[in-house]
């Protein structure tokens, strides 16, 4: 019955260390699951960011740029000199100048991160504007977009803040050769990125605030479990050792028993042997006898 219990305790043991383990590792699981769609998120939106830059960037390019009037905001930009009809004045006499897809999209960026948080940079590895320069990040990027990526991300640090960084290459089309064709670029061409980085501290935060209360359910379920599985085995191994001592109790007084028939045989044996053995003497032992086999059998 010792062997049993020591068994019986190896056991909860064992289980005790995998259901901890499984616990651990669910929780992990889902932490990182939730981690893992903050992040998607944050694509998400970089990339609808990417696609609504792209998509007024074709509008632009589709109509050879657009004028708008000369303000501090807008002044005449000055990496299209080239351009003949940079700036134009109206029959009113009102200036106006040329605003090509990629100032419009400079300033739509700036109003982006002004409004939203959402920074975005268009960069190339041939920029015409220095302030287009891509920094080690955005280089790391074009160079692989020379290798056939189309776009790429990662984690970063920005202003000690996180964020997700996506940049997605830019293909030269038709349109874009009006601006760009005296830098040696043809229809097709890799021309640079449009880099956009995302705040994630509103999606990490939504994610601590789920992964808080998914470690809060684990950890309830867990304490339920222990606390279950540990009354159940303290009663277990309490019926297991009262049985033990019954059985213990069981064998001291059959061993008791076997004593007293021996003793038994050998007065009798005695009796045999013994012709002239006074009647009353073994009258005596043998109530002695009756009198200890009825105490032990029924205490």
């Amino acid at each position: 019955m010792t062997k049993e219990i020591k068994l019986l305790k190896l056991y909860y043991g064992f289980f005790i260390i995998g259901f901890s383990v499984f616990m651990l590792g669910s929780v992990i699981w889902n932490v990182n699951k939730e981690n893992n769609s903050a992040l998607e998120f944050a694509i998400i939106e970089a990339n609808a960011t990417y696609n609504k830059d792209l998509l007024y960037r074709r509008w632009a390019s589709m109509h050879g740029g657009v004028y708008v009037p000369i303000t501090q905001n807008t002044p005449p930009n000055t990496a299209l000199t080239f351009v003949e009809e940079r700036d134009i004045i109206s029959t009113s006499g009102k200036k106006y100048t040329l605003v090509n897809p990629a100032y419009m999209t400079r300033q739509v960026h700036e109003m982006g991160e002004l409004q939203y948080g959402v920074k975005g940079h268009i960069t190339s590895l041939k920029p015409i504007r220095e302030l287009n320069k891509p920094d080690k990040w955005e280089y790391k990027a074009l160079q692989l977009f020379e290798s056939g990526l189309k776009d790429y991300h990662s984690l970063e640090m920005i202003d000690g803040k996180p964020y997700l960084r996506q940049i997605n290459a830019m293909t030269t089309e038709k349109n874009c050769l009006i601006c760009h064709s005296h830098q040696g670029y043809k229809e097709g061409d890799i021309r640079g990125g449009i880099s956009v980085s995302v705040p994630m501290e509103k999606y990490m935060k939504v994610a601590t605030q789920k992964n808080k209360l998914v470690s809060f359910t684990y950890l309830a379920i867990y304490l339920f479990v222990l606390t279950l599985s540990g009354l159940a085995f303290r009663q277990y191994i309490d019926e297991l050792r009262d049985r033990n001592r019954i059985a213990q109790k069981i064998e001291e007084t059959k061993t008791l028993l076997q004593k007293q028939n021996q003793e038994y045989s050998a007065l009798n044996e005695e009796y045999k042997s013994q012709k002239v053995k006074p009647r009353m003497e073994i009258c005596l032992k043998l109530l002695f006898y009756i009198i200890c086999r009825t105490k032990f059998v029924h205490p």
